[in-house]
């Protein structure tokens, strides 16, 4: 095996390791909706904590999505040639 995919796929595979987390992390949609309906509890400050964490973690999302794309892509194209 060539060394260069064994590395791109002990890579893949932290990255679909960290991908899985990310996401599982990630606070579904009706977590507003409910506070909106039990009344928002939290305060300003709260709310603006999980709004950013929200917001990292969307980022870390496209970013890692992104890297096992083209891991895949790189990985594939290597074993044809």
């Amino acid at each position: 095996m060539n060394p260069l995919i064994l590395v791109l796929t002990i890579v893949l595979i932290a990255c679909s390791i960290a991908l899985i987390a990310i996401i599982l992390f990630q606070s579904g949609r009706n977590a507003s909706v409910s506070e909106a309906v039990g009344g928002g509890l939290g305060n300003a400050a709260s709310r603006n904590k999980s709004a950013a964490k929200d917001l990292f973690l969307k980022r870390a999302t496209l970013i890692c999505s992104i890297i096992f794309v083209l891991i895949i892509l790189v990985v594939n194209i290597f074993e044809i040639v």
